[in-house]
């Protein structure tokens, strides 16, 4: 069930389940395309309300890239690198750092709507709310569309962002994820701040040592619950 508005649609019906397949077709030479892609994803929501112990929100989502291609059109996950907190997106991943064609993600939160604070006093009058959420992204890049596994010699596909060294190699900033080895976050929050502000600490939990990232941030939002 959803609520339009003249920008957005917004779900409100979060008991069922809610699956969802969507497939994306690129065509070499029609209306102006220059690629053959196809990406195929398919996405599982569910909400699990427990009782006293709040409500416990679940996405998951799995993708493939069927074709080989540049990396513009390879599988990005979704980051977001600003401070604002917007729902099922990865906070501590940067633009580029990961490129995939294959790919899983599981993202969560768990609401506890004051079952730990409304045991101290001082919280409980406040009336602030705790939540716990955990992001997970495993990813695969098949040498196909890797320029790395052909020694940057295949023209069908580009350089990934990186630079040249002064030995005339070529360091990419991007980095092939490990397959036995999932990106992973954890979120800490508190929300209903003056009824409307949310704060959270988000801590990376792999990947640690990769270029130009961050281990952990705060992010904050307005947001509203009733």
């Amino acid at each position: 069930t959803y609520i339009s508005t003249q920008q957005r649609r917004g779900k409100i019906n979060h008991d069922a389940p809610i699956f969802s397949l969507s497939h994306t077709m690129g065509i070499n030479g029609f209306l102006g395309g220059q690629y053959n892609y196809n990406v195929t994803e398919l996405g599982l929501y569910k909400r699990i309300w427990l009782g006293q112990f709040g409500k416990f929100d679940a996405d998951l989502k799995v993708g493939a890239q069927w074709n080989k291609v540049p990396f513009p059109l390879l599988i990005h996950p979704a980051a977001n690198t600003s401070y604002i907190i917007e729902d099922y997106t990865f906070y501590l991943i940067s633009n580029l750092e990961f490129l995939n064609d294959r790919y899983l993600s599981f993202m969560s939160e768990w609401d506890l709507n004051g079952w730990l604070f409304n045991r101290i006093p001082l919280l409980k009058k406040l009336k602030w709310r705790e939540c716990v959420g955990f992001n997970l992204l495993w990813g695969q890049l098949t040498d196909k569309n890797n320029p790395a596994a052909s020694g940057y010699t295949d023209p069908e596909l580009f350089y990934f962002p990186g630079h040249f060294m002064p030995d005339g190699s070529y360091e990419q900033n991007t980095v092939c994820m490990d397959t036995k080895r999932p990106y992973m976050e954890l979120r800490l929050g508190i929300h209903n701040i003056f009824k409307l502000i949310e704060v959270d600490y988000v801590r990376r939990l792999s990947y640690l040592n990769n270029p130009n990232t961050n281990k952990w941030g705060i992010r904050l939002k307005v947001r509203m619950t009733f």
